[in-house]
């Protein structure tokens, strides 16, 4: 009976290795977890018509998230930040899938007229077949700048 058990664990042993060989099931290295990622960079410069920098101008990145059955564009916030006293400015979409993307860029007065009072402006930059740069090799592809200086109106 031992011979038995012997020939059958041999047999049992080898079909197991072989479905195992079908599936793929091999030891290359350390597993890796996590999602493909990159990073959208925009800077530049708020001015006034004038030349002047414009300090304090609300800057929001934007992308669209769906149209409602109404026909509505509706937008989702990603990042929004205020311009320095210099009118300069980077807002960065962080950890999106690394490929083509298209935002919308809001620069709103917020600070009625201590500076002036300016219209607001929305400008679309697209990132089309983005050249990644200080990616890690592995799922962060790294990141892509964009450059959008930007000359408001006054208001009317």
């Amino acid at each position: 009976m031992n011979k038995i058990m012997k020939k059958i664990l041999i047999i049992y042993n080898a079909a197991i290795a072989a479905i195992l060989s079908l599936f793929g099931c091999t030891v290359n290295g350390p597993d890796e977890y996590g999602t493909p990622s990159a990073d959208f960079v925009i800077n530049g410069k708020v001015s006034s018509n004038t030349g002047q920098p414009v300090p304090e101008i609300a800057v929001t990145m934007r992308t669209e998230h769906y149209t409602d059955t109404a026909g509505n564009r509706l937008f989702s916030t990603i990042d929004s930040v205020a311009t320095n006293s210099h009118g300069e400015y980077q807002i960065v979409a962080q950890s999106l899938w690394p490929e083509d993307h298209t935002f919308h860029v809001v620069f709103s007065d917020v600070d009625g007229a201590a500076n002036g009072s300016f219209a607001d402006t929305t400008i679309t930059v697209e990132f089309v077949d983005p050249a990644f740069s200080g990616g890690s090799g592995n799922w962060y592809a790294g990141q892509v700048q964009k450059e959008l200086n930007v000359e408001l109106s006054p208001k009317e």
